[in-house]
Order: C-alpha cells, then structure tokens, then sequence
C-alpha cells in the first residue's frame, strides 16, 4: 500500500509591506488613502447603477451602446485629469 498524501497547502497571496520603501512611496501612499474613499464610493455608485440597469432586463441595443460610450468617456476624462 502506498503512503499517504501529504494534505495539498494553498498558497498565500503576498501582502504589501506595510513599511514604504520610499519617502515619495509613502507620500503617495497617504495621499491616495485620503482619497480612496471618495473614489471608492464614486465607483460602488457606478456598480450599483450597471446592476440595477442590467437586472431590470430587456436593455436594448442602443441603450447598452449608450451606456458604454458614457463609461468610456468618463474614464478618458479621468485619464485626461
């Protein structure tokens, strides 16, 4: 009879260090965890409606289409920012 498996281990995601390694890291990261927030509920509203629209059914062709561009022009604004 053959020895047993040893029990399969899964394997952690690796965590950021908590430590910044830089000055300019640090800065930037206390700038954007002031921010992240608001961006955070900008985008859970942004969710929130897309699943609201798309559960009602029936989103026809041109309203879909429509949908997309305004995304799409949102995050060219936001890259243009």
């Amino acid at each position: 009879m053959p020895p047993p498996r040893p029990a399969a281990r899964r394997s952690r995601p690796t965590r950021p260090s908590s430590t910044p390694s830089s000055p300019r890291v640090g800065e930037a990261a206390a700038q954007s965890s002031a921010v992240a927030p608001r961006i955070l509920r900008a985008t859970e509203n942004l969710r929130t409606a897309l699943r609201l629209k798309l559960a009602q059914g029936g989103i026809g062709e041109d309203r879909l289409t429509a949908i997309v561009r305004i995304i799409d022009e949102a995050a060219a604004a936001v890259e243009r920012v």
